[in-house]
């Protein structure tokens, strides 16, 4: 069923800048020119290069591998539920999870996230499976696996915690895992150097984290105060519910906005339910595996990146809708009807509004490449200059003719205006950012709008296109 729903609903274009970039490391990899972006996502990249020579298209082979593996990753993650808690938990759990809109999405984009997810899910149930067993060859899977998913995306490595908790006493069976995960990560990472160069790799991946993080290790914006309002209003709110379950967001119809309340009053009930049941003083196996699937990635994820990105939530996801097939059958509920009605309800509002945004992320290109579409139909390369942000990697892509400059310095990019002799088009981000240096409020012409839900994806759903009025 899942594969069904997220091959069907495929997205139609590239996202976002990251998405350009994984492209253009499929064609020419090349970390330092950022084809893709440090530090390098050399599985997801491989994966979607040797579908692209099957397939002669790039959209459909990045997304595809994504939808695979996310469709295919349900069942290890349907046998771990029934591992922990029993069958029925694990196919609430697991019906939650195939519809549930953060996962499904993702599962159908142009980016390495589904994938990364899936593995981690597969891993972590080889080595569940197998942790009270003498046949040890899943556990050595799991590391293999959790190398291939870092080798996907290199930041889910605090999930390592996970096997060297859980194999603390088992040192013979962790040394000759991490060898295996060892040797798994260098079969990504020499290659990734070898095409990219020692050198050029280390420069850029100083000057990502440069990028990402400035002068401190942490992210910018981390205080105390900060730490919290990540936690429970970008993460829990602004995440969870808003991109994992909808709750109101600003665009949506009549019809999904009352599903999402609906929606919202049935999780924060279920929520109430769980604290309200949940045995502090009594500690289980299954409380260990929960904290050290949530914490440890949550707390990096928190501290050291964007809440504020859905697809940084992700991994956090599949243990979440885990929890949350327990608390509905398990916890709290006198009356299996009203037990049934929850689950049912819970599962029904959240495929109908996930099918709504899939529908809209099938048929609806993103903003970046309507803006490409647009200009490339009215606009000659020869006399336009573009001045834009992300949406330059796009053009890169698609049209690297035309004569496009990501505005950093707007002194230097007014520069380069008052030299050009054709038409300038600038879009509103760029636009924002020369007017902190220069007055070009009154000569902007508005030409074009490309618009998508932003619940379809956070980044990128709006663009204005301007042109310049000398």
């Amino acid at each position: 069923m899942a594969l069904v729903l997220y091959a069907t609903f495929l997205s139609s274009s590239f996202e976002e800048w990251d998405s350009v970039q994984f492209a253009l490391g499929v064609k020419d990899y090349d970390v330092a020119r950022h084809q893709p972006h440090p530090p390098g996502y050399p599985v997801y990249v491989f994966l979607g290069w040797v579908l692209y020579q099957i397939t002669h298209s790039m959209v459909f082979s990045l997304a595809i591998v994504n939808a695979v593996f996310a469709a295919v990753a349900i069942v290890p993650f349907y046998y771990l539920g029934e591992k922990i808690f029993d069958e029925k938990v694990a196919l609430i759990s697991s019906l939650l999870l195939i519809v549930n809109p953060a996962y499904w999405l993702t599962a159908e984009k142009t980016l390495s996230d589904g994938l990364a997810v899936s593995l981690i899910m597969v891993s972590i149930y080889f080595l569940y499976s197998e942790l009270h067993s003498s046949d040890n060859r899943r556990v050595y899977a799991s590391f293999i696996l959790l190398g291939l998913a870092i080798g996907v995306r290199q930041t889910l490595f605090p999930f390592l915690i996970v096997w060297i908790v859980f194999l603390w006493k088992k040192r013979r069976i962790m040394l000759q895992g991490g060898t295996l995960f060892l040797l798994t990560c260098l079969s990504w990472f020499i290659p990734m150097v070898y095409l990219t160069g020692f050198d050029r790799y280390l420069m850029a991946t100083k000057g990502q984290s440069a990028v990402l993080y400035g002068d401190s290790i942490f992210n910018p914006s981390i205080t105390s105060y900060g730490v919290l309002k990540r936690i429970f209003y970008e993460y829990l709110i602004k995440d969870y519910l808003w991109i994992s379950w909808g709750a109101v967001p600003h665009l949506e119809p009549l019809i999904l906005k009352l599903l999402s309340i609906a929606t919202f009053a049935v999780l924060f009930m279920l929520g109430i339910r769980f604290l309200l049941n949940v045995k502090l003083k009594k500690w289980s196996f299954r409380k260990t595996f929960f904290l050290l699937v949530l914490i440890p990635y949550g707390v990096w994820m928190i501290l050291m990146m964007a809440p504020l990105n859905d697809r940084y939530v992700l991994p956090t996801v599949p243990w979440l809708c885990l929890l949350l097939g327990w608390v509905s059958w398990k916890k709290g509920f006198r009356y299996d009807k009203i037990r049934t009605g929850v689950i049912v309800s819970l599962i029904l509002m959240t495929s109908i509004h996930t099918a709504y945004y899939a529908n809209i992320l099938h048929n609806v290109s993103s903003p970046p490449t309507q803006l490409v579409d647009y200009v490339t139909r009215h606009y000659d390369p020869a006399t336009t200059l573009i001045l834009c942000s992300s949406e330059k990697r796009y053009f890169d892509y698609y049209h690297p003719e035309y004569n496009v400059i990501i505005v950093y310095d707007p002194i230097e990019a007014a520069g380069v205006m008052n030299k050009f002799n054709g038409t300038i088009l600038i879009t509103d981000f760029a636009a924002q950012r020369l007017s902190s240096t220069v007055k070009i409020e009154n000569k902007l012409t508005l030409v074009a709008s490309f618009e998508r839900d932003t619940l379809v994806h956070r980044r990128n759903w709006k663009i204005l296109l301007y042109e310049y009025e000398r």
